[in-house]
């Protein structure tokens, strides 16, 4: 039982991982690889935490053309193959602030 523990904590640690250190970067968290890696889920939940930032210009959703996209129109179309980046400055200002809402996010059960 103890290790069924052990490996479903560092699952969870590197998805809090993965959603810091890829949000501060240009290329952002990749949605269907997050999907793929931690489960559909938790990238719905993910898109929903966001969603706030996402109204208030600190981050945005990005199709690989470079096209935006609203989250309603992601989880609408279930298409994942977008990209979660932080708007420059506004987002990368307050990174802290929207990774602490992410973190909250995908503490849903």
């Amino acid at each position: 039982m103890a290790g069924a523990d052990a490996a479903a904590g560092s699952t969870h640690d590197a998805m809090l991982e993965c959603v810091m250190l890829q949000l501060r970067l240009s290329d952002g968290v990749q949605l269907r690889r997050f999907s793929d890696t931690f489960g559909r889920i938790k990238a719905e939940q993910l898109l929903c935490g966001v969603q706030p930032h996402v109204t208030a210009r600190r981050a945005f959703l990005r199709r690989d053309d470079g096209t935006r996209v609203s989250t309603a129109e992601v989880l609408r179309a279930g298409d994942l193959d977008v990209s979660l980046c932080l708007t420059d400055p506004r987002g990368l200002i307050v990174s802290n602030d929207i990774i602490s809402d992410l973190f909250l996010a995908l503490e849903a059960v």
